[in-house]
């Protein structure tokens, strides 16, 4: 979908929120967003340090540099000003009048933030603590915009699965290999009858646990009363 041969991008969707992601021609990832409706926000992913300019939070554009168009969608545009780290990377929504960030609250039981990260989302082995209860898997957490995220990796470091949540809402990425079954709190499903439950994550909001069977398997989200 690159519209300029430097970059490729590519788009995802799922649970209603889409994705953009923009690799550099040498495949390394350079950075990602989401949208939900008219509401962008920055993933804690790709190349660190890089600046993003969304339609509510305007980063001032050096004088003369030069604009590439790396994106154009009904919706909005991507373009890029200057070269090199310095580069500013630029989302212009199509109405971006009605554009605002994603709403963001405060809430208790927020301590679990100090061992997130900003950079690093779906990396094999990010540069993170890692938060898993149980040996079978890896967990990191990332924090970004006012988001946080939770990454399962199996044991030889192949992303597994990536859950979202921004206050009481929960929901899963379009991450890892295939789609993995999960149960977040407004979605009700039964584990498979013969499957043993292992606690791999916990914090003050939530906790993630695996339901494994013979035959298959599924991932289960239980909201603590924070955040209900």
């Amino acid at each position: 979908m690159s519209q300029h041969p430097d970059w490729s991008v590519y788009r995802f969707a799922r649970d209603g929120i889409q994705y953009l992601q923009v690799n550099h021609r040498s495949g390394e990832v350079e950075l990602a967003l989401g949208k939900l409706d008219d509401a962008y926000w920055t993933l804690p992913m790709g190349r660190e340090g890089v600046l993003v300019s969304l339609p509510h939070q305007r980063q001032h554009v050096p004088s003369g540099a030069e604009r590439i168009v790396v994106f154009s969608g009904e919706d909005f545009a991507l373009h890029r000003y200057g070269s090199g780290a310095g580069a500013i990377w630029s989302l212009n929504a199509a109405t971006a009048q009605d554009s605002k960030p994603i709403p963001t609250a405060c809430c208790p039981g927020k301590d679990h933030l100090a061992q997130f990260v900003r950079i690093g989302l779906g990396n094999a082995a990010p540069d993170a603590p890692d938060l898993s209860l149980s040996p079978g898997w890896h967990v990191y957490g990332f924090e970004r915009d006012g988001v946080e995220y939770i990454q399962i990796n199996d044991v030889a470091g192949a992303v597994h699965l990536v859950i979202g949540k921004m206050g009481g809402e929960f929901w899963a990425l379009p991450a890892g290999a295939s789609e993995v079954p999960i149960a977040l709190p407004h979605q009700v499903i039964p584990p498979p009858a013969d499957a043993s439950r292992v606690l791999v994550y916990e914090n003050p909001e939530f906790k993630l646990h695996h339901h494994r069977g013979v035959d298959h398997s599924l991932w289960s989200v239980e909201a603590s009363s924070l955040t209900r």
